[in-house]
């Protein structure tokens, strides 16, 4: 029997002001899910960038982001815009 659900999405915050050097936090919303993110606009896949603990801001990106679970199905894709203030 194959039981579908939603994996849930990264949780940050769709827009974020921040200064060069800040680090900010992606929260996994899960612990069976592991979070993979992109800062050049492209989506996220299972080779992207494994988030580890935290990211420091050094321009204003487009991060985009997206929960795995191990048998490569993953979330929807969250985006946010990092800003400098």
């Amino acid at each position: 029997m194959v039981v579908n659900y939603r994996i849930p999405h990264p949780q940050i915050a769709d827009t974020i002001y921040a200064s060069v050097g800040d680090t900010i936090f992606i929260k996994n919303p899960s612990n069976v899910t592991e979070v993979r993110y992109t800062i050049d606009g492209n989506d996220p896949s299972e080779e992207s960038q494994l988030y580890g603990s935290g990211l420091i801001i050094e321009s204003e990106m487009v991060l985009k982001s997206r929960c795995y679970i191990n048998d490569g199905r993953g979330s929807s894709i969250f985006t946010s815009m990092i800003f400098i203030k």
